[in-house]
């Protein structure tokens, strides 16, 4: 089993959480998050998944399963962007038919090869505005992250796609593979 540490994406703190507006977007999608497998007893209180992975289960060597919703960890592994990574092992349990469906979230990174796959096959929002993450040390809202993000929608269920584009179309530009909307 190969652990892969946390990001470190500020001097004062590597956990940065999903702040819950956005993680009630997600439900609103879903209904409900059955799955986060990239998380923490302390994110879990946000998110409020059924089911969670933390860094110790290591939620990239176990299957996955329902509704899921993934904020991945940033930074890189071995030259490897480990959103990029994470989005693999997405990609994998949903062609595996182990999930329903996934919302993915991650940094909008145009020309990184891993991004630039995954925006040719799946429904993405692209934020207008770039999100305020909960620090996890004080819980509380951050300054806007450096960069916007992208949310990536794992579905065949076409009233999901329809609830995905209704709900983030609030935040931002909604594309879909062959077609642009927002």
């Amino acid at each position: 089993m190969v652990k892969i540490p946390s990001a470190l994406v500020s001097k004062e703190t590597n956990e940065w959480y999903t702040p819950p507006e956005i993680i009630g977007m997600v439900k609103d999608v879903f209904g409900t998050i059955a799955l986060d497998p990239a998380s923490s007893n302390k994110a879990n209180e946000i998110v409020q998944a059924k089911y969670i992975y933390t860094e110790e289960d290591d939620g990239l060597t176990k299957d996955w399963f329902s509704k899921v919703f993934v904020n991945p960890p940033f930074g890189t592994y071995k030259g490897k962007s480990l959103a990029g990574i994470w989005l693999d092992k997405c990609e994998e349990e949903y062609a595996c038919n182990r999930i329903y469906g996934a919302i993915f979230l991650t940094h909008s990174r145009p020309g990184y090869g891993w991004y630039e796959d995954a925006i040719r096959k799946w429904p993405i929002c692209q934020t207008k505005d770039r999100i305020s993450f909960i620090n996890g040390n004080t819980m509380e809202p951050s300054g806007k992250s450096k960069t916007a993000q992208t949310f990536f929608l794992m579905t065949n269920v076409s009233d999901i796609e329809q609830k995905f584009v209704e709900v983030f179309s609030n935040i931002g530009r909604i594309i879909f593979p062959k077609a642009v909307i927002g």
